[in-house]
């Protein structure tokens, strides 16, 4: 399983100072965009060790600041990835479609997130969602759900259990259920990757587990 460790930078200086403490194994460093006053992070700098780079830009619906429009949001994000970025997370909710084909497919982590825990009664609406996901034929599928009862986390284990092996598929479960809908989905290893927390005050997303819960697990 992959791991991911969100970044909020600031400032450049914060950006060096953080990057400098991102333990070896990490795979993969998420900088959320919306929070930095500057896009040149000198990525191409940053000594060969493996580690890939993972842009993001989210508003306030999605949890972030960035207050501009889709089309700003797709430069910046398009700047990350001149500027030495790996991939770019982008919500199929919150992107139009002739924004998101701007981001060559190989670059693009497509995601969906249900911050409000609507997922209904069974996988129709996530069955939906993945049908249209596949059409632009991305990098990386994201699916974060509120999972706040027994029945929601049961229907999105169920989802992930069943299409897991269509690619390269995050399972995010977030809310009061979201962290032992992630424990079982590393157990069966159902999801290809999992965002991690350097502590519980850096957390991204509800539910998201402390990297070091992630290293003690057996």
């Amino acid at each position: 399983m992959h791991l991911i460790l969100p970044l909020r930078p600031q400032h450049k200086k914060e950006w060096k100072s953080l990057l400098s403490k991102v333990p070896a194994h990490i795979d993969f460093v998420e900088v959320w965009l919306d929070h930095f006053d500057q896009i040149d992070l000198e990525l191409k700098r940053v000594p060969e060790s493996g580690m890939r780079f993972l842009g993001c830009c989210k508003s306030p619906k999605e949890g972030g600041r960035f207050h501009g429009s889709p089309k700003e949001r797709l430069t910046i994000l398009q700047m990350f990835l001149d500027g030495g970025g790996d991939f770019v997370d982008l919500d199929i909710q919150h992107n139009p479609s002739e924004l998101i084909r701007h981001i060559p497919s190989e670059k693009l982590m497509l995601s969906f997130h249900d911050f409000e825990g609507n997922l209904g009664e069974d996988d129709e609406n996530l069955r939906s969602v993945f049908q249209k996901m596949q059409s632009f034929s991305p990098a990386m599928y994201k699916f974060a759900i509120t999972t706040n009862d027994e029945k929601s986390l049961e229907i999105f284990l169920s989802w992930a259990r069943k299409i897991h092996s269509q690619g390269k598929i995050i399972f995010s479960p977030m809310g009061k259920l979201g962290k032992r809908g992630r424990q079982i989905l590393q157990k069966e290893k159902l999801t290809w990757g999992e965002f991690v927390t350097r502590d519980k005050n850096s957390r991204t997303a509800s539910g998201q587990r402390i990297l070091k819960e992630i290293e003690n697990s057996p």
